[in-house]
């Protein structure tokens, strides 16, 4: 179990989009007057930037909860329109996106190391042991999933309590702005 968990915290979707660093660091000041304690993110939002721009913002998100994601990706498909799409399990990008993710938050840990959405081709026996030994190397303390259908999350279960790794999260897509 997550300790000390909130049950709502900031989406980064729009960090380097929508909202500068200046709109960031007064989100994240109303925030913490809010007690709102934790922050969601991926390598996809913000068109990259926003993983940067909460490391930038070190002393404000210092005390903050990190969540970021792996599993989806974007396309460029017209100007300006993009499409996403699942990115193909391979046990090096797992670990390559989370390598980027540590240097993009300039943290040494992922709070919470999140797949964002699972091929159906997936082999979900050899995705949880690559994910238990990355773990094991100290790279995230707690493993979640967001956007699973009911058939990947039984499944998604079912292989963690196989192989003792316990899943600590599943998050649904809400948005209250959006």
């Amino acid at each position: 179990m997550i300790n000390n968990f909130k049950k709502f915290g900031i989406g980064a979707l729009h960090f380097g989009i929508y909202y500068n660093k200046e709109d960031v660091k007064k989100l994240f000041s109303k925030s913490k007057i809010n007690n709102i304690k934790w922050i969601d993110t991926s390598p996809l939002y913000g068109e990259g930037n926003s993983e940067k721009i909460i490391s930038e913002l070190k002393n404000e998100t210092k005390d903050l909860y990190i969540a970021t994601k792996f599993g989806l990706s974007r396309k460029l498909i017209g100007k300006n329109k993009y499409k996403l799409f699942l990115e193909k399990f391979n046990s090096n990008k797992i670990e390559n996106s989370i390598n980027k993710s540590l240097k993009n938050l300039n943290r040494e840990k992922i709070d919470l190391f999140q797949l964002h959405g699972i091929d159906n081709t997936i082999d979900y026996h050899n995705l949880i042991f690559k994910l238990k030994k990355i773990k094991q190397k100290g790279k995230f303390k707690n493993f979640g999933v967001c956007n699973f259908n009911p058939s990947q999350l039984k499944k998604i279960i079912k292989v963690s309590k196989e192989l003792n790794f316990k899943i600590d999260s599943c998050q649904l897509h809400l948005n209250f702005i959006e």
